[in-house]
């Protein structure tokens, strides 16, 4: 069993740039051509997994453009990577690459694959207002999808995917495995939400290099809908792990009430651990991540007893009652299991189990770091 600990990345005007699209062949930046693509989908009740065609374009204008998050593939010589060099390579010069490599200079990678979120079907134009992007001027975001649009015209990249249909399938397919019983949806669902609708789209591709990824746009009353950017290859087994990963949208709510007091002193505990085993302190943006890391593990850690795996769980009990001490863990469970005992549509995961995980959590981080 892993414990996944992401690296999540959230966070000039177009002016001139809209002249480096022109030097590109039609179309041009004022008209774009339809890019029709049969993209490969799958949907597994409220989750929809799909290897999205702006989402490959975008990320291969950024892996070209030299950004530090796309550029080491993690599938090293693998055959969609080989296949990928030997198409795309040669278009290293393309303009469209030196607007995303100016773009890089003020954008996240975050921005850029939130900005896959709101690109139509035929990447021609926007399903959503821009302003539903942090961070975006309106001018870089028309400047971006002009380049998506000019690259995926000038490479050919509706059939570079046709031929790849095969390799897109087979990243899909233990993803897929892994939801198809329905365990996971339901979990998060009734876990964190109370019974409401989880729904959640799965990009799934290995021009992720390895890392995970994920934005969430809007809440409605009929529940999430975000967008996880989700390396490939998973399988059945893996689910747990997987789950540390999708449910991290509904816990960045959560986390996102702690006090700034809690946050510093979580980030401060934090920090002296890492000191004390000679690694770099974190800034707040990493620090909320890891701790939205332990929410997930611990929250999602009683899933291992929902599928029948109940070995593995008190193996990890276990591990925590030796790290720090019985009673803490004991009472830990005592709180979940008083929490899930409740009907599922009176279950409150904030008020009932979220702030006393946020205090265990804390607990923890000060014991490891006075050793």
């Amino acid at each position: 069993m892993k414990k996944i600990m992401n690296g999540l990345l959230t966070v000039l005007s177009a002016g001139v740039l809209f002249l480096a699209m022109s030097c590109a062949s039609t179309p041009s930046s004022s008209r774009m051509e339809p890019i029709i693509v049969d993209k490969v989908e799958s949907q597994v009740g409220n989750i929809k997994v799909v290897t999205d065609p702006a989402s490959e374009v975008v990320m291969l204008l950024l892996r070209l453009a030299g950004n530090p998050d796309a550029v080491y593939p993690a599938y090293g010589n693998s055959d969609f990577n080989v296949a990928v060099d030997t198409w795309f390579l040669k278009y290293k010069k393309h303009p469209s690459v030196k607007i995303v490599e100016k773009l890089s200079q003020k954008y996240s990678m975050m921005n850029f694959l939130m900005f896959t979120g709101i690109v139509n079907e035929d990447m021609t134009g926007l399903t959503k207002s821009f302003e539903e992007l942090n961070g975006w001027s309106k001018n870089d975001i028309q400047t971006l999808l002009s380049a998506v649009n000019q690259f995926a015209y000038d490479t050919k990249f509706e059939k570079f995917y046709l031929l790849q249909r095969a390799s897109y399938i087979t990243m899909q397919n233990g993803v897929v495995d892994a939801l198809r019983d329905g365990t996971v949806e339901k979990y998060i669902s009734e876990v964190f939400l109370a019974g409401k609708p989880f729904k959640e789209t799965l990009h799934v591709s290995e021009l992720l290099a390895g890392k995970i990824f994920w934005y969430h746009l809007d809440f409605e009353e009929k529940g999430y809908d975000d967008k996880i950017f989700l390396s490939p290859y998973w399988s059945k087994e893996a689910a747990f792990s997987m789950m540390t990963n999708i449910s991290l949208p509904v816990i960045h709510t959560y986390v996102s009430t702690l006090p700034e007091d809690y946050l510093l002193s979580f980030k401060l505990e934090l920090n002296k651990m890492r000191e004390k085993n000679g690694l770099e302190p974190l800034n707040d943006a990493q620090s909320k991540d890891a701790l939205m890391g332990d929410i997930s593990y611990f929250t999602n850690l009683f899933y291992l007893r929902e599928i029948g795996e109940e070995e593995d769980f008190d193996v990890t009990i276990e591990k925590f009652e030796n790290a720090y001490s019985e009673e803490m863990i004991s009472d830990f469970v005592d709180a979940f299991d008083e929490y899930y005992e409740k009907p599922v549509e009176s279950r409150n995961y904030e008020k009932d189990f979220f702030e006393y995980l946020a205090k265990v959590d804390l607990e923890m981080l000060k014991i490891l770091a006075g050793r």
